[in-house]
C-alpha cells in the first residue's frame, strides 16, 4: 500500500486563445476600361455587393443567431458591447495602457464566422426521435470546473456595483476585470483559512440551465446537449443542470450551499413523482464531484447523506462520465506553482504583455491556490500511476524523455528532476501553511488497495474525489459510461525555472527540444489526450481500475467509448467531429451516445478504444502486482 500523505492544489487555466480571421482585400486587379465603361462596371459591382451585403444583414438580424436561445444574444447584443465600450473608455480602465498592442479583430473574429453562429443543431435528437426514441429516465447535468457562472451577492460599498452580476462568465466579468480589477480579485478569491468567501464578499453559483449553457455569449458549453435532449421531450420537469461554486472544496459545498443535499432531494423527487431513476451526466471535474456524491449520499453522519447502502441502486440509473478528470490533470501543477500553463506561455510577446498587464504570475498563482475545489484535479496515485525517473506508463515508444519527471528544474538547489511524489513535497514548500492545512483537511491523492482500509474510507470524505482510494457503490443495477476524446496533443510535465533573486517560479518557455521524444515546445511536452486531460487520466480507471473487484465489488459494468478528434477545418470550435475537452460537448458522436443512454437504448452505445490506453494500463505497477 502506498500511503496517501501528499497534498497539493492546482487549477487549470481555462483561457482559450482566439483564432483571428484573415482579412481579405475586396479589391482585385482589373484590366483598364474606358471611363464610361468603368463607371457602369463599378456601379454594377457596388450594386451586386450592396445587395448581397444587405441580404446577409437582413438574414442575420431577422433570423437571429441560431446558436443562442431567444433573449440571450440579440436582445443583449447592444448591452454587451456597451459594457465593453464603457470598460475600455473608463478612466480607471487598465485597457487604456495596452490598447495600442491589442488587435480588436482578434477579439471579435470568432463571433463573426457563420460556422460559429450555426450551432443550434437538433439533428442528433431529431434522428433519435425518428427512430422511435423518447425520454425515459430523469437527467441531471453536472458541469466541470470554471463552467458554472458565479454571481456576486455582496452588498458592501465595494461590491454593491457587482450585485447579482456575473463575476465569472458573461460580459459583466470582462467589464469588472477591466475597470475594478482589485475588487474583482477579492471577490473571486477565497479565504485560505476558511476555504469560504472572504469577509465582506458573497459569491454564489448561478442557477438553472443558463448557469452553464454558455460561458459567455457565443461560447456554448451544455447548450447542444440540452437542445438534443429537448427534442426527446425533456424539459425542466425531468432534466436539470445543477451548477456549483467550483472554487470550494467538495464538503464546503455542502456546508455552505447544501449542494449535495439538494442533489439528493432532486433525485428522490424524480423517483417519487415520476417513478424515474436518474442518469447523472457529468463533464470534466464534474466526474469527481459525482464520485464524491456517490460516497456522500450513503455515508452516515451529520454532514452526510445518510441514504443507506441501497440508495444508489434504488435511485441512480447510470453515470455518464464525459472527459472526466478521474486521475487528475498534470498540467495544473504548473498553474499552482507559477500561474502559467501552455495556453499562456505560447502567447506572442504582445499577448504576454497584455496578460501580464491584466494579471501578474504572482496574482494568478495566488488566485489559483485560493480555489480549494481545484485540488480535486490534483494528479492521484503518485509514482505508481504517473511513473518514475526512468519511465511512465504513457511514454511513447523509444522515448528519450519520460513523463515520470513532472518537474525539470533549472537554476535551482533542488533536485533537478522531480517525479510526482517529489513534486508534491516541492509544491508544499512553496506554499503557505494555511494552504497546506486546507489540502490536508479536504483531499487525499494516494492509492489504496487494502480492502479494510477501502471500507474505512467510506466515512472519510477526504478520499471521495480519488477513485484510487474508494470503492464504487454496491449496486447490481448501476451502469457507468466513460466518454472522452483522444488524438489531440495534451500537455504533460512542464519545465519551471527560478529567478535567483525573486524566487518566483515560471515555465521556461525558451526550452524547445525538437530532437527529443516526445518533443518539448515552449517548455512543455505532450502526450495523447483531449487537449486538456491525458488519456491516462481519462481512461485508466474505466478500462482497468474499475475492472478490479477491489475497487468495484459489485462488478458494475463500465463501458468506455473513445471519440477521435477530427476537427472541421473551417469551424473555430471543431464542428460536430471535434473531441476537444470542452468542444466535445457539441460532438455529434457524444450527443448520440447521451441520447441513447437517457432514452433507454444504451445497447446502442458500443465499446470503442482508439488510443493506446490498454498498453498504458499494462505498464502500471499496481500495488497488488508487486
Amino acid at each position: 500500500m502506498v500511503q496517501s500523505t501528499q497534498r497539493a492544489d492546482e487549477t487549470p487555466d481555462s483561457s482559450q486563445p482566439n483564432s483571428p480571421l484573415e482579412s481579405r482585400d475586396p479589391k482585385s486587379s482589373i484590366k483598364p476600361l474606358s471611363h464610361e465603361q468603368g463607371i457602369f462596371s463599378r456601379r454594377r459591382l457596388f450594386f451586386v455587393f450592396g445587395g448581397l451585403l444587405g441580404a446577409f444583414l437582413g438574414w442575420l438580424f431577422t433570423e437571429g443567431s441560431p446558436s443562442f436561445p431567444e433573449g440571450t444574444f440579440l436582445s443583449d447584443f447592444d448591452q454587451t458591447f456597451t459594457n465593453v465600450k464603457e470598460a475600455m473608455l473608463s478612466d480607471s480602465s487598465i485597457i487604456s495602457s495596452i490598447l495600442p498592442q491589442l488587435n480588436i479583430s482578434d477579439v471579435f473574429a470568432s463571433a463573426t464566422t457563420k460556422s460559429w453562429l450555426k450551432n443550434r443543431d437538433f439533428t442528433v435528437g431529431r434522428q433519435a426521435l425518428a427512430n422511435g426514441q423518447h425520454k425515459k429516465h430523469a437527467v441531471l447535468l453536472i458541469p466541470g470546473i470554471i463552467s458554472s457562472g458565479l454571481e456576486s451577492w455582496g452588498t458592501s460599498e465595494e461590491h454593491a456595483p457587482f450585485f447579482r452580476s456575473r463575476i465569472w462568465g458573461t460580459a459583466a466579468m470582462i467589464k469588472a476585470v477591466m475597470t475594478r480589477k482589485e475588487a474583482w480579485l477579492r471577490a473571486i478569491s477565497l479565504d485560505l483559512e476558511t476555504g469560504l468567501d472572504v469577509e465582506g464578499v458573497k459569491v454564489r453559483a448561478a442557477q438553472g440551465f443558463d448557469a452553464a449553457a454558455y460561458f459567455v455569449q457565443g461560447y456554448w458549453l451544455w447548450q447542444k446537449i440540452i437542445e438534443n435532449l429537448a427534442v426527446l421531450d425533456y424539459d425542466p420537469l425531468d432534466m436539470a443542470l445543477l451548477s456549483y461554486d467550483w472554487r470550494l472544496a467538495p464538503l464546503n459545498l455542502e456546508v455552505r450551499d447544501q449542494y449535495f443535499s439538494r442533489m439528493k432531494v432532486m433525485i428522490e423527487h424524480s423517483k417519487l413523482i415520476g417513478g424515474k431513476k436518474t442518469v447523472l451526466v457529468s463533464h470534466s471535474m464534474g466526474g469527481n464531484i459525482v464520485l464524491f456524491f456517490l460516497k456522500w449520499v450513503e455515508a452516515e453522519g451529520p454532514l452526510f447523506g445518510n441514504g443507506g447502502p441501497n440508495w444508489v441502486d434504488e435511485h441512480i440509473e447510470s453515470v455518464v462520465n464525459i472527459a472526466g478528470t478521474l486521475l487528475g490533470v498534470p498540467k495544473t501543477l504548473a498553474a499552482l506553482l507559477s500561474g502559467e500553463m501552455r495556453d499562456t506561455v505560447e502567447l506572442n510577446p504582445a499577448g504576454v504583455y497584455i496578460l501580464e498587464k491584466l494579471f501578474s504570475r504572482r496574482e494568478r498563482a495566488a488566485m489559483f491556490r485560493s480555489w480549494a475545489g481545484s485540488a480535486a484535479l490534483w494528479p492521484k496515485g503518485g509514482d505508481v500511476i504517473w511513473g518514475d525517473s526512468y519511465s511512465a506508463p504513457d511514454d511513447p515508444v523509444n522515448a528519450t524523455l519520460t513523463a515520470g519527471n513532472v518537474y525539470n528544474l533549472r537554476h535551482s538547489e533542488e533536485k533537478s528532476n522531480l517525479t510526482m511524489s517529489g513534486a508534491y513535497q516541492f509544491l508544499l514548500r512553496q506554499t503557505p501553511p494555511s494552504f497546506q492545512k486546507m489540502l490536508e483537511s479536504n483531499f487525499s491523492f494516494g492509492i489504496e488497495m487494502d480492502p479494510e482500509r477501502l471500507r474505512a474510507n467510506n466515512q472519510d470524505f477526504r478520499k471521495w474525489t480519488n477513485p484510487l482510494e474508494v470503492q464504487l457503490p454496491r449496486s447490481k443495477n448501476l451502469k457507468i459510461f466513460c466518454l472522452y476524446g483522444v488524438g489531440k496533443p495534451t500537455e504533460t510535465p512542464a519545465t519551471p525555472m527560478s529567478f535567483p533573486l525573486s524566487r518566483q517560479w515560471m515555465v521556461d518557455n525558451e526550452v524547445n527540444l525538437d530532437h527529443e521524444n516526445p518533443k518539448v515546445k515552449s517548455g512543455v511536452t505532450f502526450s495523447d489526450g483531449d487537449g486538456t486531460v491525458s488519456v491516462l487520466s481519462l481512461g485508466a480507471m474505466c478500462v482497468d481500475g474499475w475492472k478490479k473487484k477491489i475497487y468495484n465489488p459489485s462488478e458494475i459494468p463500465v463501458l468506455t467509448h473513445e471519440i477521435e478528434h477530427r476537427p472541421a477545418s473551417f469551424d473555430i470550435r471543431g464542428g460536430s467531429t471535434t473531441a476537444d475537452h470542452i468542444d466535445i460537448l457539441g460532438s455529434a458522436e457524444l450527443n448520440e451516445a447521451i441520447v441513447n443512454i437517457v432514452s433507454g437504448r444504451e445497447d446502442l452505445v458500443k465499446e470503442q478504444i482508439i488510443s493506446d490506453i490498454h498498453k498504458y494500463v499494462e505498464r502500471i505497477k499496481w500495488p497488488d502486482q508487486k
